[in-house]
């Protein structure tokens, strides 16, 4: 199964195209960074542009991290950030994690540092020369992180 997994962001947004299977290692297709300016729409045509090159097929699932932290950033973040994973998401499921929960499953501690979660996201995945930043990192440790639960695999029907 083919995901797109989401580090979302108001200026700068990670996207990862994910293969999973079960008992294997997952496999990095793609992994960018868009940077995102200007009005909401062409923020949305942008991340809409990049998502549609990297996962063509209408009902890829999208997995990624739930901006619960954002602070003092208010609604409208939070607002922007769900909206960069729904137009990613075409018509696919869309599943979600917050930020601690990642960290704790892929490293197992909460207050896991990035260097930390690269260095076991690099461990756990196939393609890793690909991804070049960190937003594109933060993609595929979603995914991964999400892609753990077994109750992901039901949801997905896989």
């Amino acid at each position: 199964m083919i995901a797109l997994c989401v580090d979302p962001g108001l200026a700068h947004l990670g996207l990862a195209s994910v293969s999973f299977r079960r008992g294997r290692r997952a496999r990095v297709h793609d992994a960018r960074t868009i940077k995102t300016s200007g009005d909401l729409a062409g923020r949305v045509r942008s991340i809409h542009d990049v998502a549609w090159e990297m996962a063509p097929a209408h009902g890829v699932p999208v997995l990624h991290e739930a901006l619960t932290h954002l602070p003092d950033k208010g609604a409208t973040a939070k607002v922007w950030c769900g909206l960069s994973a729904v137009v990613c998401a075409h018509t696919g499921p869309v599943l979600s994690l917050d930020t601690q929960t990642i960290k704790r499953r892929l490293c197992g501690s909460r207050s896991a540092s990035k260097v930390q979660v690269r260095a076991k996201v690099a461990e756990l995945v196939d393609g890793w020369d690909e991804v070049a930043d960190n937003h594109a990192s933060d993609a595929v440790a979603a995914g991964l992180a999400i892609m753990q639960d077994p109750a992901a695999w039901t949801t997905l029907g896989v």
